[in-house]
């Protein structure tokens, strides 16, 4: 199994220690991911067009400057064309995306997701509304 094929999530408790107990503070988890500027843009691979809703097969993803070297390769910008409705986009970094410091093109951000992140990345409130 690879971070290509299936990025592992890191799931610890933490906890305090509050006159000599240990005091549990909650569980915390992140993802890792690999990344890739044309076929999984800062580690994610589930991108939404911003104006059809098209999935990632749909969205041809470019840089729009030269790639970034060293640890400043995060900060690349990107654009993105929707082969489906012919929308273009220019996309940055989404805030709760790290790189992983000595890793090249390793990313973490939390896991799961909450809907403000999902919306960075295409999805609309509506994709998750349930009717009965």
């Amino acid at each position: 199994m690879s971070l290509d094929n299936v990025p592992p999530v890191l799931v610890w408790n933490q906890y305090d220690d509050q006159k000599g107990q240990r005091v549990f503070k909650g569980t915390k988890s992140k993802m890792l991911a690999l990344s890739n500027f044309t076929w999984r843009p800062w580690g994610i691979d589930f991108w939404r067009c911003f104006k059809c809703n098209g999935t990632l097969q749909y969205l041809k993803f470019t840089t729009t400057e030269s790639p970034r070297q060293g640890k400043d390769w995060i900060k690349t910008k990107l654009e993105y064309t929707c082969i489906r409705c012919e929308d273009f986009k220019t996309c940055d970094k989404p805030l709760w995306v790290e790189a992983v410091p000595g890793k090249a093109d390793l990313v973490q951000f939390p896991w799961p997701l909450v809907l403000t992140q999902l919306q960075n990345i295409g999805y609309k409130e509506r994709d998750f509304s349930t009717s009965l």
